[in-house]
C-alpha cells in the first residue's frame, strides 16, 4: 500500500514542478493546456510499463506460464493501469492548483 501512496504522491509532486516550469514559460497557453500536459509524464511512463507487462504475458507461450503466472501478470497490469488513471487525476488537480496560484 505504501508503494501506491508513494506513486500517487510522486505524481502530484512531479506535476506541480512541471506546471510551475511550463506555467512560467508558456504564458500564451491556457491553464487547461498547461495542466493537461504537466500531469502526463509519470502516468504515461507507468502506463507504458503496464502495457508492456500485459503484452508480454499475453503473448507468452503456454509452456512458460506455469500455475497461472501469466494471468497474474495481466491482472497486475490492468490494476496498474487503473492506478495510473487515478495518478493522472491527482496530478491534474495538483497542476491546476499550482497554475491557479502561479497565474492568479
Amino acid at each position: 500500500m505504501n508503494e501506491i501512496l508513494g506513486f500517487l504522491a510522486l505524481c502530484g509532486l512531479l506535476s506541480a514542478l512541471a506546471s510551475w516550469l511550463l506555467g512560467g514559460r508558456r504564458r500564451d497557453w491556457s491553464h487547461r493546456q498547461v495542466a493537461l500536459i504537466a500531469a502526463l509524464p509519470l502516468p504515461i511512463l507507468f502506463s507504458a510499463a503496464c502495457l508492456f507487462v500485459f503484452a508480454r504475458a499475453a503473448l507468452a507461450p503456454a509452456e512458460k506460464c506455469g500455475a497461472g503466472a501469466c494471468g497474474m501478470a495481466m491482472r497486475f497490469a490492468v490494476i496498474g493501469l487503473f492506478w495510473a488513471a487515478i495518478g493522472y487525476g491527482i496530478a491534474l488537480g495538483t497542476a491546476a492548483l499550482v497554475l491557479k496560484r502561479l497565474r492568479g
